[in-house]
């Protein structure tokens, strides 16, 4: 019963599992949120959404996660891709979609350059929002955008002009 303004959490998922591979990856590995209840703490939805994405683009083409692929990470934090990172480079991925956001992915950077990692050459990596950090990171961060400006200005609108209207008649809005 009440209006909510998300963006398409799922096709983000899709598009970065795409990505890589039309550009031959085929070792692909995801650092998320989590996406399911743990210890009484709740799972997150667009966590949840981002992976359904991901796994099913990869489905289609015969992929799959590899087994210790599959990272969660709880705080979103440049620390958690830190702390991800050394894995992922153990297994031997060659992708990594860092569907917990930006801030997180420029951590997994910091740790390849650390290492004398390529990116992409050695390890293609995809972060999710287009956070400024993106921009500034070393190299240059590809990433899945969420349009903030946009939902802003309708967060601002439903609260304000709409607000009346919304009461009754709740909207759902999906960004793309």
């Amino acid at each position: 019963g009440a209006s909510t303004l998300a963006t398409d959490n799922y096709k983000g998922g899709q598009i970065a599992a795409e990505h890589f591979i039309s550009k031959g990856r085929k070792k692909i590995a995801i650092v998320n949120g989590r996406p399911n209840s743990v210890g009484g703490f709740a799972g997150n939805y667009c966590a949840r959404l981002r992976l359904k994405g991901f796994t099913d683009a990869l489905k289609q083409r015969g992929l799959s996660i590899p087994v210790g692929c599959n990272i969660e990470v709880p705080n979103y934090s440049r620390e958690d891709g830190v702390v991800a990172m050394p894995k992922l480079i153990d297994i031997g991925v060659d992708a990594i979609f860092c569907a917990a956001a930006d801030n997180s992915a420029v951590g997994l950077l910091s740790v390849a350059k650390a290492r004398g990692i390529r990116i992409p050459e050695d390890i293609a990596i995809i972060g999710f929002d287009d956070l400024p950090i993106a921009q500034l990171s070393t190299p240059t961060l590809t990433t899945i955008r969420q349009p903030m400006k946009e939902i802003v200005e309708a967060a601002f609108k439903m609260a304000t002009i709409q607000r009346d209207e919304i009461l009754i008649n709740p909207k759902k809005v999906l960004f793309k």
